[in-house]
């Protein structure tokens, strides 16, 4: 369990961090892109106010186009380093102009191509290969093409890119050595604090036999000399119910533990359901109630088969004690792609279904006024969870149409 919780602790950490690194990068790169695309846009927009040429520094040096993140600053530079290229077009579409003293990459031959493909996208602005546009329409229907070369910028949008995927991906590489080498620390109060209980519980059920051992001889004694009475039949009850409690208890302190594999052995799981269910038959028919299996022979699996056999005990014992009057149990054996699939189903009205989740817990009664007259003390399930934990299964329970369904997925080797 308790290297079960570590890993578990390693999972929970590392998805939270991949999650953070997920959307820092993705604002960064996102944010990046944005800034670089308003700029270009801006520049642009200078571009087609000014009739295709940078205002000069003098006159807006001090000016700052586009918002305040994204803003684009004129400078004595700015008009060699920007490379680009405006095309002026009629209402018809016929080019009148092309200023293309600042592109050299480009003839009139490629640029009156990319013109055609601006055209025939429909769009206002976008990008076309590493080149940005904007399209601005007059009153009168004309056309005015700007078009820059954003090379730059979106080299630099993707080496970002890799060096935060990069980044990233080191530090969850990183993050994971150090929570590997760590978390034992981390757990490792826990686990001392599991094992305390466990003494403890050991410690006291095994002190608790003593005292029990010679109050159950006494009563013996007493019943001998004076014979049988109501009394000491009651008290002889309540032995047996503490000693029932002390064994479960032991058996839930130990059950946390891991299997010893050396003490495990191939075994018939189907004839174990089938010898373990039909020994509840005849208390079945005897309280009117039906009985109904459908066990698929020739089912093994490996584990300890003492503790699969109080598994399934629990469980029917379960199914029989909490059945309706004249209802319905059921036990299924299949064998699924991995293991064994087993199923306890029986009748029992006016069970809410909100307290399923609470049928495995320690001592839990699901309506304690309701089943005050059964036997048990709602240790059963603890323990029949713990096996199959300690087998590398699961177990679940369900409420569906008026039915309680226990079911439990046993693996054919640990």
């Amino acid at each position: 369990m308790i290297k079960s919780l570590r890993w578990r602790f390693i999972a929970i950490a590392m998805l939270s961090l991949f999650a953070t690194f997920t959307v820092l990068f993705t604002a960064i790169n996102v944010g990046n892109h944005v800034i670089s695309t308003s700029r270009a846009d801006a520049a642009i927009k200078i571009l087609y106010e000014n009739d295709g040429e940078f205002p000069l520094p003098g006159t807006s040096s001090n000016k700052t186009f586009g918002g305040f993140l994204s803003g684009f600053r004129i400078t004595p530079e700015t008009a060699f380093e920007v490379r680009y290229f405006v095309v002026y077009l009629t209402a018809d579409y016929v080019v009148t102009r092309v200023n293309m003293d600042h592109i050299a990459a480009y003839d009139r031959l490629n640029i009156v191509s990319c013109v055609s493909d601006i055209v025939n996208s429909h769009r206002m602005s976008g990008y076309t290969g590493q080149y940005r546009f904007g399209v601005f329409l007059s009153d009168t229907g004309e056309r005015t093409i700007v078009v820059i070369d954003c090379f730059s910028q979106l080299q630099s949008m993707t080496a970002l890119l890799r060096l935060s995927i990069l980044v990233a991906f080191s530090c969850l590489i990183i993050v994971f050595i150090l929570l590997t080498l760590l978390s034992k620390r981390v757990v490792r109060p826990i686990e001392e604090n599991i094992e305390r209980q466990k003494r403890f519980v050991t410690d006291a059920s095994h002190e608790l036999k003593t005292p029990l051992t010679i109050i159950s001889a006494n009563t013996d004694i007493l019943e001998y000399s004076i014979g049988e009475n109501e009394w000491i039949e009651s008290t002889k009850a309540q032995i047996s119910r503490l000693d029932s409690i002390t064994k479960s208890l032991i058996e839930l302190a130990s059950g946390s533990e891991t299997i010893d594999r050396s003490k495990t052995s191939p075994f018939c799981l189907s004839d174990l359901v089938k010898d373990v269910a039909y020994s509840f038959s005849s208390i079945i028919l005897s309280q009117g109630k039906t009985f109904e299996d459908a066990i698929t022979p020739d089912i093994d699996i490996s584990g300890m088969s003492e503790s699969i056999f109080r598994l399934v005990s629990i469980l029917m014992d379960n199914a029989v004690k909490y059945c309706d009057d004249g209802g319905r149990i059921r036990v299924a054996l299949s064998a699924r792609y991995k293991g064994a699939y087993l199923t306890f189903q029986n009748t029992c009205k006016g069970v809410d279904p909100a307290s399923v989740s609470n049928f495995f817990d320690r001592f839990y009664r699901a309506d304690p006024s309701r089943n005050q007259e059964k036997e048990g003390y709602g240790i059963g399930l603890s323990v029949a969870r713990s096996i199959v934990d300690q087998h590398g299964g699961k177990i679940s329970a369900e409420y569906i149409n008026g039915e309680i369904l226990f079911s439990v997925f046993l693996p054919f080797k640990i």
